[in-house]
């Protein structure tokens, strides 16, 4: 809420969360954080492990992990998933940039 009172508004809801995600990473001292290491955080902070691997990428005929990367997405993709992640992570970083 921070960063969208910051913002004034201007983002949604998934970006001023992922904006405020970084804000709190960023405070550690040292860290610049790439697209990746954010979208680790950005999951983290949905419950999930961007790094697990998924049951159907293990080839198993299901996945009953509640912290899998794909288990808040419809078609349980992981790879969409993480590619999702990324792209948020981006968008916020280019975002921040602007500042």
């Amino acid at each position: 809420m921070l960063a969208l009172a910051i913002l004034g508004g201007t983002v949604s809801g998934v970006l001023a969360a992922c904006i405020g995600a970084v804000v709190f990473y960023c405070l550690k001292p040292g860290r610049q954080p790439d697209a990746e290491t954010l979208a680790r955080v950005i999951a983290q902070a949905d419950g999930s492990d961007f790094d697990e691997t998924c049951g159907l990428e293990a080839d198993q005929d299901d996945c009953n992990s509640a912290t899998c990367i794909a288990c808040d997405f419809e078609d349980h993709d992981p790879e969409w998933a993480r590619t999702v992640y990324l792209r948020r992570a981006e968008a916020v970083l280019m975002h921040l940039a602007r500042w």
